[in-house]
């Protein structure tokens, strides 16, 4: 008889808005390369995001690479402690971009598009205010938790 040991890991999602109103939750759920041992295959990061802005409702199947939400998580901390008023996450095939600002009253506001299929899809432009700063926390936790559960091999 084999046993096999099996970690278990809640999957990182950033959650933008109550879910009862405007609102975008990007969870990050696997490798897209499950096998990939090089930089190049196995930081691609599958990050399905739900999006409901105004009217508009959707899914969208993306993908991501680690060192794109390394570089959010670390400008969302800027945000968080003063440092910065705004954090953009920027998808290299341009799946999602997101920034994120500190308004003047401590509020933030994300704005930015997603689309469907990259360079010759749809575009949804969005815009979701009056999101609470405490927020952060969770959002900089989420990058962080993803970083580390799938960190690029050395």
């Amino acid at each position: 008889m084999t046993v096999q040991a099996v970690r278990t890991y809640a999957s990182p999602r950033l959650e933008l808005g109550p879910e009862g109103g405007d609102h975008l939750s990007l969870l990050v759920l696997r490798r897209l390369h499950f096998r990939a041992v090089d930089d190049l295959d196995a930081g691609w990061l599958v990050c399905p995001v739900h999006v409901h802005v105004g009217g508009f409702s959707g899914d969208v199947a993306t993908a991501l690479r680690v060192e794109e939400l390394h570089r959010f998580g670390e400008a969302l901390r800027a945000v968080r402690s003063g440092l910065r008023r705004t954090a953009v996450l920027e998808s290299v095939q341009e799946w999602i971009d997101l920034t994120i600002t500190r308004e003047h009253d401590g509020s933030l506001t994300a704005t930015g598009h997603l689309a469907d299929e990259p360079g010759t899809g749809s575009r949804l432009r969005f815009r979701i205010a009056g999101l609470d700063a405490l927020a952060l926390d969770g959002w900089v936790g989420a990058c962080a938790s993803a970083v580390t559960l799938y960190a690029l091999p050395a």
